[in-house]
């Protein structure tokens, strides 16, 4: 377990770094200046470090406590730890899904649309890649996040969900259930700021 806990804090260490001199670049130049493709590895890179500390935080929280503790971490500290990694790099993160648990990812029109681009692409049997939109004032990127196993156990079927009880305490219209593993359970929405 150790060897897992130095892996995941190794790799947050190096997509930290890797970002920070992405953010300064950026931050250089005029946004006009700047590739779609560019946007594409830069979000790439946020959402890889955003995933690896959410992802590792709730490890520990569930080693500390098991699923309750999980969820509290999750209900206390979600969106405070995306909220910091927005300001570090100079964007605006959001987690969005049709069928998210927490009000505040509620997907706005736009972000529906894609949503259901992929919702499409997935019935259909196409690969649903990261894109960046030019339609708003800013740059947006957007990206699907996949249904992990170790996600089911908060997100799967409800009968299955032995702390279901616990989460509609918090999240009285909880709509993130019934996914397997495997399922596009939302999508990243990352706006980079000008």
């Amino acid at each position: 377990m150790k060897k897992t806990a130095i892996f995941f804090l190794l790799m947050t260490i190096a997509f930290s770094w890797g970002c920070k001199n992405t953010s300064q670049k950026m931050s250089n130049e005029s946004i006009a200046q700047v590739t779609n493709g560019e946007f594409i590895i830069k979000g790439k890179e946020i959402a890889s470090s955003i995933f690896l500390s959410l992802s590792g935080e709730l490890a520990k929280a569930v080693k500390n406590g098991g699923l309750e503790n999980a969820l509290s971490y999750c209900n206390t500290n979600a969106i405070p730890l995306t909220d910091s990694l927005s300001n570090a790099h100079n964007v605006h993160i959001k987690r969005t899904s049709l069928k998210f648990r927490n009000p505040q990812n509620k997907p706005t029109k736009r972000e529906k649309e894609i949503l259901n681009q992929y919702e499409l692409a997935m019935e259909n049997g196409q690969i649903m890649e990261a894109i960046i939109d030019n339609k708003a004032e800013r740059k947006t990127f957007y990206a699907p996040i996949i249904m992990q196993a170790a996600c089911i156990k908060c997100h799967g079927a409800k009968s299955n969900i032995s702390i279901y009880d616990s989460i509609l305490k918090l999240y009285p219209n909880d709509l993130a259930t019934d996914y397997t593993q495997g399922d596009l359970r939302g999508m990243w929405s990352i706006s980079f700021n000008k």
